[in-house]
């Protein structure tokens, strides 16, 4: 179910029941994209896939946010994490490259919220890698505002050259694309190079 803490501003979808998972989704993609993995781990695990900030149905990032998007968002996920953890006990987090950059800044800053982390491929950047984002924002918005001028073509694209992904995922994926704050992408900011 998708659901927003009353008192956080970020959204997310929760399954199952027992000890806390928490999932968060690369940049441009969303807690919809993870549908299968919830599914997955929701028969022995209490798994919350959360919408980063200005990414699914969480709040867009405000203009000042965007002057800071990675600290930025990394406060909404601890504020947010706070609270499930506050309910549900430490969370064991795993994280898709700008997800798992921010959980792993969060976990060394807040390992009380933690009783483990995975971090796959997280966005720990070199200086050059960095640089290629901020170089690559205009081709990165065009090719967004591309999907959402055709979706259809997009998911039919995404069949083609992607067979294997589980199909429960691509709609997820689509909605994902469709909804990302196009403000927060063209700060080309996805990870940490201080790591």
């Amino acid at each position: 179910m998708f659901r927003t803490h009353p008192d956080s501003s970020l959204s997310y979808v929760s399954a199952g029941a027992g000890p806390l998972v928490v999932l968060c989704h690369g940049v441009t993609d969303s807690a919809a994209a993870l549908s299968d993995l919830v599914w997955r781990l929701a028969d022995r695990y209490l798994v919350v896939a959360i919408d980063s900030l200005g990414h699914g149905l969480s709040r867009r990032s405000t203009s000042t946010e965007r002057e800071a998007p990675m600290p930025s968002a990394l406060a909404a996920l601890a504020d947010t994490l706070d609270l499930l953890v506050h309910e549900h006990g430490r969370a064991v987090g795993i994280g898709h490259s700008m997800g798992g950059a921010l959980l792993t800044r969060l976990a060394v800053q807040r390992p009380d919220l933690f009783a483990g982390i995975i971090g796959e491929d997280p966005s720990w950047l070199s200086p050059s890698h960095a640089q290629r984002y901020l170089a690559g924002i205009p081709a990165n918005l065009a090719h967004h505002r591309a999907i959402r001028c055709a979706p259809a073509g997009t998911l039919e694209h995404s069949q083609a050259e992607y067979p294997f992904w589980p199909e429960a995922e691509r709609a997820g994926w689509l909605a994902a694309k469709l909804q990302v704050d196009l403000d927060f992408l063209a700060t080309g900011e996805v990870g940490y190079t201080d790591w």
